[in-house]
């Protein structure tokens, strides 16, 4: 969610992403609750990269 909110944001590298959810840490806990701060970005990167973009790409196809 942090990566969708950041990138629809405008922002494109995982630093920024991780700089974004960061930044905005009262708005971010009214939905999301991390009890050890968010995912550093190498983190984030991962968890994206597990992605299955075949099938991604095939929703709504």
């Amino acid at each position: 969610m942090i990566t969708l909110c950041a990138v629809v944001s405008g922002f494109e590298h995982w630093i920024a992403i991780e700089d974004f959810g960061n930044e905005h840490e009262p708005w971010r806990r009214t939905f999301l609750k991390f009890p050890n701060s968010i995912p550093s970005h190498d983190a984030l990167n991962d968890v994206i990269d597990c992605i299955d973009k075949n099938a991604v790409s095939q929703v709504g196809a």
